[in-house]
């Protein structure tokens, strides 16, 4: 039997997600978490095959509790089900260790292939997801978010939704220094002198909010 968390605090998309996995037999829906530090403390109670994780939850996101997830246990699969579709979203998470990647809009028949795909140890990409992928490992000049290091790239997101240097010290569990240090290299990479210069980068540029 194989056993499934979901991870996600839009009830449709929970919904969505089971409807789905009703569909295959030997197939188990063992917990449900409504936020990232749930997801976390289900996982190692739980201990699931597999965990279908949205990224924009609260208390921690599902990057970081992705990450978490992956340290205390690297043999959880862990299959993306989100709103963002282009990078530098997908690729980071790759980085990061997980299984799959599908966008929200995927069709149940897509999401029983992803978790086969990944029962047999394979990791499972959107098609329109892993073109792009390869669209964007093609380019030469690549954006400057890009450059970031997954770490940064958190620390990033939580600069964009304006959390303070500490707010963001706790929701990581790294030291306000650290916080503050990968500020620095935040700012160095994408060459903008403040907080206010770099939230219009981030804004005219679209890069981290998933938009053409």
């Amino acid at each position: 039997m194989t056993t499934i968390l979901l991870a996600d605090d839009h009830e449709i998309s929970l919904a969505g997600i089971k409807n789905a996995l009703e569909a295959m037999s030997e197939i188990k829906i063992v917990g449900e978490a409504t936020n990232g530090l749930s997801a976390i403390q289900l996982a190692k109670e739980l201990n699931p095959d597999i965990i279908f994780m949205d990224i924009l939850m609260p208390k921690i996101d599902g990057i970081e509790a992705t990450r978490r997830i992956l340290r205390f246990n690297p043999k959880i699969k862990i299959i993306i089900l989100s709103i963002f579709e282009q990078n530098p979203y997908p690729a980071r998470l790759l980085e990061a260790g997980v299984s799959g990647y599908l966008p929200k809009n995927c069709t149940a028949n897509e999401i029983v292939m992803a978790v086969k795909s990944v029962l047999r140890k394979n990791r499972y990409l959107n098609p329109v997801i892993a073109r792009q992928l390869i669209e964007d490992g093609n380019q030469t000049q690549r954006s400057s978010f890009n450059l970031l290091s997954l770490r940064e790239f958190q620390v990033a997101l939580m600069l964009i939704e304006g959390k303070t240097i500490q707010l963001i010290s706790r929701a990581l569990g790294i030291k306000p220094k650290t916080v503050a240090d990968h500020r620095y290299e935040i700012f160095r990479k994408c060459n903008v002198a403040n907080d206010v210069e770099f939230i219009l980068l981030a804004w005219q540029t679209h890069q981290l909010l998933g938009f053409n």
